[in-house]
């Protein structure tokens, strides 16, 4: 979950190529449930018969095509 700096969380958090596919934004008094859902999501696996990917791949389906 990215935080600001003042929390102590570094810029390398919130770049652009990050590992998630969420944003969950937060008041400060909601940090404690929202630190809770972040690890529910975190360990959530959908069911192996459901018919989505579960693994994004990384950002090429955002490059331009390459020419030689």
């Amino acid at each position: 979950m990215a935080m600001s700096a003042e929390d102590g969380i570094s810029a390398e958090d919130t770049t652009p190529e990050a590992e998630y596919d969420a944003f969950i934004s937060y008041s400060r008094r909601d940090m404690v449930f929202a630190r809770a859902l972040e690890k529910t999501l975190e360990a959530y696996r959908p069911p192996r018969d459901l018919p989505v990917p579960t693994m994004r791949t990384p950002s090429a389906a955002i490059s331009p095509p390459r020419t030689s």
